[in-house]
């Protein structure tokens, strides 16, 4: 029975990814090119991610689902001033779409 809830729910995240991939490719791009200072901000726009931009677009969060849980790749991608309201978005995101997220501390 979870594989059959499993298989019909996971297509529709992909299909979802899939028809604004390219633009929002585009966009996470043009948003590193501005903002991006870490080492791992090349992994945040592979093509398997998902792309979460908060409502002004000035700001992204690459991450994946795994589990019922969204895995962030580290902070968002915006002014430093902007990374907490960001985040704020992110986890109404993720309750909305039943997605479980927690904060893990750094090491």
């Amino acid at each position: 029975m979870c594989f059959l809830v499993f298989a019909l729910v996971r297509p529709r995240f992909r299909v979802h990814a899939k028809t604004d991939s390219l633009n929002s490719y585009e966009r996470a791009k043009l948003l590193l090119s501005q903002f991006g200072d870490s080492p791992v901000d090349y992994f945040k726009i592979n093509e398997d991610n998902f792309f979460f931009f908060s409502d002004a677009d000035e700001a992204f969060i690459s991450y994946r689902i795994a589990n019922g849980y969204a895995i962030v790749l580290e902070e968002p991608v915006c002014a430093e001033e902007d990374k907490l309201p960001v985040l704020r978005e992110f986890d109404s995101h993720c309750k909305k779409n039943g997605l479980e997220n927690r904060i893990l501390p750094g090491r």
